[in-house]
């Protein structure tokens, strides 16, 4: 009973490349939305990052994990500034300085991966094409080297 039970309940959707990969297509630009302090659209992406974070890969899931909490943070404080939003935004940066090292590490983790497995460059939306270079290794023996094969005439 117990085994039908786990077998028909689901924990929602897969971690996979290609989800992952259709989430980041939906938050490209979010350092545009940053810097104009677009609550609105920071909201979408944030909201769209923290679905990312469910089909996440696990190479890449903690450090879309600790941007997505961060900008849930930052949306949060945008929507509910008074003044300035900008000025929101800087401040709610400010207020995580000791975690900026952190969280640049993250932002550039996922901007990578994003790169290597989607071909998308989340800084400018734009398709990138990946290459693999396989590394190439020289036979020639080195001058002086008699381990090499020769043949005798």
């Amino acid at each position: 009973m117990v085994a039908m039970l786990s077998v028909g309940c689901s924990s929602g959707p897969e971690p996979s490349v290609q989800a992952l990969c259709e989430r980041l297509a939906l938050v490209e630009g979010m350092d545009e939305s940053l810097a104009v302090a677009d609550g609105e659209r920071l909201e979408e992406q944030a909201s769209d990052l923290r679905a990312a974070v469910r089909v996440a890969p696990q190479d890449v899931a903690p450090a879309l994990r600790a941007l997505s909490e961060t900008v849930d943070t930052i949306a949060a404080t945008v929507a509910t500034a008074t003044g300035d939003r900008r000025e929101a935004v800087t401040d709610a940066l400010a207020d995580r300085q000791d975690q900026i090292d952190a969280l640049t590490w993250s932002g550039v983790a996922v901007a990578e991966w994003s790169v290597a497995n989607c071909g998308l460059d989340l800084d400018s939306g734009s398709t990138v094409t990946t290459t693999t270079t396989t590394p190439t290794v020289d036979t020639t023996p080195a001058a002086g080297d008699d381990s090499a094969p020769t043949s005798d005439p």
